[in-house]
């Protein structure tokens, strides 16, 4: 068993490491002792013995130090022997969930929490999703209730602010929308002429092209679009207030945080994805004629009436509609996502993220809903 002995020595200016590989250089702050019991080459090492004959039982931070060194070893499977261990340095680690038994190794009064637990990671997930629905639930009735009184008073919207986001989601995202759905458009129309040109059936690439693109992937590509620009931002910027603590001023202010910060963003949206999903339909159909007409014997006149027979004006109004819902999830999911955001950096990432993952999510499943209720 190769073991690896730890003395360590206690002065007025810090702690002192010693029996160290040469690569490593003694320190008096106590966080970089931490530091360089964490830098120990672990490999093959089982059992890691500590020298406390210089260490005394009265200090608050050596102890703390000691602390975390002897829990680091042991998460890391090694056993952790303490020599020369004084009664009253024994009673402070107790405190800390931490004794020597009569062999002379440290163990834990309390046995740690095993974060890979399965029944632990139900519950936590449990109580996450209900914390996450009373959130919900509170969030919808408080934008409810801004909604009804932005209805009734109009004038008092951030209609500058809403103009403001509809120019960013809005105008901003017309050169990559027109780009996707353009792509889209051709592939489809080209995997159409490979596969049904097989038997002769060339001509009705532009009912699959243009039925696909209006009625589904149209208002689906922009969404997905709108989330990773407007959606990510929005959770962004709000979750950036929240750690800055204007969001807390706010609410000391008296201001509402729906109307100021939420109410804009969903009217841009709600304005402006709509228009995109024409854009993109519109853009969808021209790439795939431009694909339907060069790669096969169909001429655009042929493309064209095509198209137009195959479309009606409730396969439009599908599009338009699913646009809008699409609309008030990604902006109330972000909104949502940002305001729930921790106080640091790290939240600012977390919300952005979840907003994107929990939008896809959920436009994927209204899209369902809608298209089964609008079909049936």
């Amino acid at each position: 068993m190769k073991n690896f002995n730890l003395n360590i020595s206690y002065f007025e200016e810090g702690l002192e490491l010693s029996n160290f590989p040469s690569s490593a250089e003694t320190d008096e702050e106590i966080t970089i002792c931490y530091r360089m019991i964490e830098g120990i080459e672990l490999k093959g090492i089982e059992e890691v013995v500590f020298d406390l004959s210089r260490i005394p039982g009265t200090d608050l931070k050596t102890t703390a130090f000691l602390d975390s060194a002897i829990r680091f070893f042991m998460r890391k499977k090694i056993k952790v022997k303490l020599n020369n261990l004084s009664s009253e340095l024994s009673k402070f680690l107790l405190k800390t969930g931490i004794r020597r038994d009569a062999t002379g190794y440290a163990t834990l009064l309390f046995k740690p929490r095993n974060d890979e637990s399965f029944f632990t990671n139900i519950g936590e997930s449990t109580l996450k999703f209900f914390k996450d629905a009373a959130n919900l639930f509170y969030f919808t009735g408080d934008l409810f209730y801004t909604i009804c009184k932005s209805i009734r008073h109009p004038s008092k919207v951030k209609w500058r602010e809403t103009f403001y986001y509809m120019d960013k989601a809005g105008t901003d995202a017309i050169p990559i929308v027109l780009l996707l759905c353009f792509l889209l458009g051709a592939i489809l129309a080209f995997q159409g002429i490979v596969q049904m040109g097989k038997f002769g059936l060339s001509i009705y690439t532009a009912n699959l092209v243009g039925l696909s693109i209006v009625k589904e992937l149209g208002a689906l590509m922009v969404a997905m679009i709108c989330v990773g620009r407007a959606g990510s931002a929005f959770a962004s910027e709000i979750s950036t207030m929240k750690v800055n603590e204007e969001i807390d001023a706010m609410k000391t202010m008296g201001l509402e945080i729906s109307s100021f910060l939420v109410l804009p963003k969903m009217l841009a949206l709600i304005l402006v994805m709509p228009l995109l999903t024409v854009v993109g339909n519109v853009a969808g159909i021209i790439g795939g004629m431009a694909v339907g007409t060069l790669t096969s014997d169909i001429t655009l006149s042929e493309y064209y009436l095509r198209t137009i027979s195959s479309l009606k004006c409730f396969d439009v109004f599908e599009s338009i509609f699913k646009s809008a819902i699409y609309a008030v999830l990604i902006s109330g999911i972000s909104c949502l996502r940002g305001i729930e955001a921790e106080k640091d950096a790290k939240g600012v990432g977390h919300s952005a993220t979840s907003a994107v993952v929990s939008s896809i999510f959920l436009i994927v499943v209204a899209d369902s809903i809608i298209t089964v209720i609008l079909n049936s």
